[in-house]
């Protein structure tokens, strides 16, 4: 919801612009276009990203001539913004915070690496303040070290193949404006 940091609002709007995209009422686009709009105001890069290619997903299933417009107003876009709002590329300190947390993960103790060391061990670790840990961070901020820190290799297999079913799952279904919207939301 609205509650807590603004990215969150973002891909939250980010996953209904989809169902909104796709419905037959004109008028949806308006809600659509609206929820763009604030998608951006959340200042999250991953957000407007991903709300871009919502878009053009759209327009390349339902409007293909829009599809070449759509992409490169977006870029533009974006150009526009990172340059008059730096922040949007800042990485705040993440790349150091994945540096360590590669380290945390080569160095566990015991099989970590091959089964994790399960669910909610970031957020514990974070409270033991260890040497180096990244004291903002509660979270990894990057699902492929968190799913390989929590579940280790076994878990990120078995992440990996659920993700590949999925997408052959989606793949196989009759073509229709429902399974087109599910391969947005994918």
């Amino acid at each position: 919801g609205t509650i807590g940091p603004p990215t969150h609002y973002g891909l939250h709007l980010v996953f209904l612009l989809p169902i909104w995209l796709w419905q037959p009422n004109p008028r949806w686009k308006l809600v659509a276009g609206a929820a763009s709009l604030l998608i951006v105001l959340t200042n999250s890069a991953s957000a407007a990203t991903l709300g871009w290619l919502a878009w053009l997903w759209w327009a390349w299933q339902e409007q293909p001539r829009l599809s070449l417009p759509i992409g490169l107003a977006g870029m533009l876009a974006f150009v526009a913004v990172c340059g008059a709002f730096p922040i949007w590329l800042s990485p705040e300190g993440r790349w150091q915070a994945w540096a360590y947390f590669w380290q945390h993960y080569l160095s566990g103790d015991g099989n970590a690496q091959i089964m994790g060391a399960g669910i909610g061990r970031l957020l514990h670790d974070s409270y033991e303040s260890f040497a180096g840990w990244p004291h903002t961070y509660r979270h990894a901020h990057n699902e492929f070290f968190s799913i390989l820190l929590q579940l280790g290799v076994i878990g990120f297999g078995l992440v990996c193949w659920g993700v590949y079913d999925a997408i052959c799952r989606w793949r196989s279904l009759t073509r229709s404006p429902l399974a087109t919207q599910l391969g947005c939301l994918g």
